[in-house]
Order: C-alpha cells, then structure tokens, then sequence
C-alpha cells in the first residue's frame, strides 16, 4: 500500500499510471525507502541526507538545474521589527532542538534557518528566477 502522505502524482507512479514524476522528498522519500519508487535524481544544489546515494539533477544531467519547495512565515509588512526578531530567534531555538532536526531529517525535510532579512532576499530571488522561466517557456495564460 503506497504511503498515506503520497499526493496524486505518486499514487500514478507506484500504480504504474505514469512512469516519472517530480515529487516533495517528504512524500517520495518514504515510497523510496519502501522500495514502491526508484529516485533519479534530486532537484536541490545539494544531495538529501534521506538518501544520500541519489544525485542531483544539477550532478546528474542538468548543470545549473535547481528547484526547491521551501516553507517560511510571513507576516502582515508593517509587523514590527522587534516582535519579527523575536519570532524568528523563537522558530531558531526550536529549529536547533536535536529531536527536531531529526524529525525533520526523518521526514527528508532539509531544516534550514535564515534571518528574516535574508528569506525575504530569497522570496525575490525566487520571483525573479520564475518569472523568467514562465517568459522563456512561452507559456501563457487562457
């Protein structure tokens, strides 16, 4: 029986409906691990400490090639800077509880903090990078 967390597209892989599709590591990594699913290849810069025998995408086939899902909090724009700060140093603190890295890791969610200032610079730099994806593509809107 395919994992309970497995979304749409990976209930079609292990019925053998499709045969690749792009996943979250957290619902792949426990299909993988119970041998439902074969992973390629990983599409962050660097490998998954859940299986660190898979490669990169950017290692295995297409150089330059990164993207990532990534969760942060966001607030309302006016929050103040103090009550940000004492947010991010209370997420910090859980983040750095060993039983939380682990579960984390467990799930084959990478934990990463950053300072606000410098989620805010990656949500920008994201906007720009698919952006640009979306003009190469030519895709557009019906």
């Amino acid at each position: 029986m395919p994992y309970k967390g497995a979304g749409p597209q990976l209930l079609a892989l292990v019925s053998g409906e499709v045969a690749l599709t792009f996943a979250t590591a957290p619902a792949a990594v426990p299909l993988v691990k119970g041998k439902q699913a074969r992973a390629i290849a990983v599409t962050s810069a660097e490998r998954v400490s859940a299986l660190p025998d898979v490669p990169t995408l950017n290692e295995a086939a297409l150089p330059g090639y990164v993207a990532v899902g990534w969760n942060g909090l966001v607030a309302p724009a006016g929050l103040s800077p103090a009550v940000v700060q004492k947010i991010h140093d209370a997420v910090a603190k859980i983040y750095a509880l060993p039983d939380m890295r682990e579960r984390l890791v467990n799930l084959a969610a990478e934990p990463a903090i950053c300072t606000p200032e410098e989620f805010t610079a990656l949500i920008k730099g994201e906007l720009v990078k698919w952006a640009k994806a979306v003009k190469d593509s030519g895709a557009k809107l019906e």
